[in-house]
């Protein structure tokens, strides 16, 4: 009977652990998201003027979907992680999360001024705090 119950225990550990590292191992692929479409804008923007972003069709399309898609892994943090964005302030989730419904949804119209500035000043500040996360916490994406 022993022998059952502990082999029991550690069938429950086993899974509980799988679990917990299935669930870290999800937030830092949403975390590398961030970081990789990060990088996409701050790649795309290198060097453009702002008049230039204005005007140039390509560039503003492409840097709204990099956002767009930096604002979906904030968004799905949120919904899989409730309490991250409270105890990590500093990547403004819930703010790119905003932005993304913005951008995708197109509430009265897509504003390009704000997609510069979005990319300019807010993204590269939450691509740094991912990246700082991500390096502190990369012990805990090994099995």
């Amino acid at each position: 009977m022993a022998a059952s119950i502990r082999v029991l225990l550690d069938a429950s550990n086993a899974i509980w652990l799988r679990s917990r590292m299935d669930k870290q191992t999800r937030l830092h692929e949403l975390l590398r998201d961030v970081v990789e479409w990060g990088d996409e804008v701050a790649s795309i923007i290198e060097g453009v003027k702002r008049d230039d972003f204005i005007t140039h069709r390509l560039v503003r399309l492409s840097v709204w979907k990099c956002i767009e898609n930096v604002g979906e892994a904030a968004a799905r943090i949120l919904r899989l992680f409730p309490d991250f964005a409270d105890k990590h302030p500093e990547l403004e989730l819930n703010e790119a999360r905003a932005m993304r419904n913005q951008l995708t949804h197109g509430y009265d119209g897509v504003d390009f001024e704000l997609v510069w500035v979005t990319a300019n000043r807010s993204v590269p500040p939450m691509v740094q705090a991912a990246r700082t996360y991500l390096q502190a916490h990369a012990a805990d994406d090994s099995p």
